[in-house]
């Protein structure tokens, strides 16, 4: 993959080289291939794991992977796990699968999430999606790994190369935080011989300095020349809100896609879609499948068709500075081609009013 932008460009100012970046998403993308599926390629990385295996993850409950981690772990796989602590009914299947694990030998840990407090309405979550393999490889993105994730329409991406040492330390802080005590070594990660992607890892956190995403966004946002592009859970952050409305004053393309999503009954998305289409941008409804259900779960920002930042975190207040998300911000137009052919099917599909779904997280 390549890009026709210098590195010496001020919005590589962040970014590594030499990574191999390979797009993912959920089975319905390629329906008669799956070299792009999600779960397919996690499965493989997993399988193909000679000396560790380190997870971060929100959502928890797929049986065969959680058989094929315990396998690894056999066969002298060191393998780690990180999880946002279940306190929901939902997230039953996460603790079976914790505690499974743990019966198995294999680490778990629960990340210290912190609470609601006076100045915040939501307690924290560890929202990360994170898998790295061997300290070289890894994938990263929206998907969760419950029973019914695989319905949902989402993104991440397989990444080789040197940015993966960034994941690396992010996941070291995270294992630790959690009361860790094994760390494994980091080990430098060259440049990939097929690498012309340019990466950032971006996270979000409670702790201000390890807020990169908002930034990101924003900047981001802000360069776009020709087109901003988004499919987006939850988009509620009063600021990138601003700055989409900003763009298309300029005379920048917005286009957004929703799912109607709602918490309590609460329709978090309406207001935002009011405002955006009265400044002039084009905003849509994402439409489930009658027959296979799910929802729009992928947090995705395409701008200009040469940069794609997308991950865990919506765009949200909680997710842009207080919950601990990850994101990857990737700057080669064959990556962005990709997401960009999927954002205009998944639009040309997309309602004008919303059709509402039960739930808030997949």
């Amino acid at each position: 993959m390549g890009i026709s932008i210098s590195p010496s460009a001020p919005s590589l100012r962040f970014h590594t080289s030499g990574n191999r970046v390979t797009p993912l998403a959920d089975s319905t993308v390629t329906p008669n291939d799956s070299s792009d599926d999600i779960f397919t390629q996690v499965h493989q990385l997993i399988a193909g794991a000679e000396r560790s295996i380190q997870i971060e993850m929100f959502g928890f409950g797929r049986q065969a992977i959680t058989d094929q981690l315990i396998a690894k772990a056999k066969e002298g796989v060191r393998v780690q796990v990180v999880l946002d602590p279940p306190d929901e009914e939902f997230e039953k299947e996460k603790e079976l699968s914790a505690q499974i694990l743990r019966e198995s030998g294999v680490e778990v840990l629960y990340y210290p999430v912190r609470p609601a407090d006076e100045e915040r309405k939501f307690a924290q979550i560890d929202h990360t999606k994170m898998l790295i393999v061997d300290g070289d490889q890894a994938i990263i993105g929206g998907m969760n790994w419950g029973s019914r994730s695989h319905l949902n329409r989402d993104v991440n991406v397989k990444v080789e190369g040197p940015v993966v040492d960034r994941m690396e330390k992010v996941f070291l802080d995270s294992y630790q935080r959690s009361g860790g005590t094994s760390p494994l070594p980091i080990e430098t990660t060259p440049a990939h011989p097929e690498g012309n992607s340019f990466v950032s890892l971006a996270t979000s956190s409670d702790d201000p300095s390890k807020r990169q995403i908002k930034a990101a966004l924003h900047h981001a946002i802000r360069n776009a020349h020709k087109s901003v592009r988004v499919e987006m859970f939850f988009l509620t952050d009063y600021t990138i809100i601003e700055a989409l409305k900003e763009a298309e004053a300029r005379g920048v393309e917005v286009e957004v896609l929703l799912n109607p999503s709602q918490i309590g009954g609460y329709k978090a998305n309406e207001t935002p879609a009011a405002e955006l289409r009265a400044a002039g941008c084009e905003v849509k409804w994402y439409q489930p499948d009658p027959e296979r259900g799910g929802r729009l779960h992928a947090k995705m920002g395409i701008f200009d068709d040469h940069q794609v930042i997308l991950g865990s975190a919506n765009w949200t207040g909680s997710g842009l500075t207080w919950n601990k998300e990850a994101n990857v911000d990737i700057v080669d137009s064959e990556v962005a081609s990709y997401y960009a052919k999927m954002f205009e099917n998944d639009f040309r599909l997309g309602a004008a009013e919303p059709t509402y779904v039960r739930g808030s997280e997949g």
